[in-house]
């Protein structure tokens, strides 16, 4: 009887620790997500506040398609993006803007990978 006891104590005992480190891990997981989150907020927030910093004020102005900026302008200013898209641990920073209803890119960063395929995108 007392081996009864002592099994059905030791499963019980077992049952509760396997249950608190569940429950600690889980809510460890969802701390590191969350905190993970919000870094990862915080950077894409101060990416978008940089961004007129970056194309300076009047870039977004009178867009009238690519005649806007020549395709040396364009490739400067995806340098500078892209310098910075790099400083930040970003993959890309780029713009868009809406006309008539329609969305618009109209500058992008690039990455190593990109130059070396060629894949740059250009404005419009």
């Amino acid at each position: 009887m007392l081996r009864i006891r002592s099994a059905h104590f030791i499963l019980i005992s077992l049952a509760v620790y396997l249950l608190a480190i569940g429950t600690y891990v889980y809510y460890q997981y969802q701390h590191t997500y969350q905190t993970k989150l919000n870094q990862l907020d915080s950077q894409l927030v101060n990416a978008v506040k940089a961004m007129p910093f970056l194309l300076g004020d009047d870039y977004h102005n009178n867009i009238s398609g690519p005649q806007h900026i020549s395709r040396a302008e364009y490739l400067q200013l995806a340098k500078k993006l892209s310098l910075y898209a790099k400083d930040v641990k970003l993959q890309y920073v780029y713009s868009m803007v809406q006309v008539d209803g329609k969305v618009h890119f109209t500058s992008s960063s690039y990455t190593e990978d990109d130059l070396l395929r060629g894949q740059l995108s250009y404005f419009l």
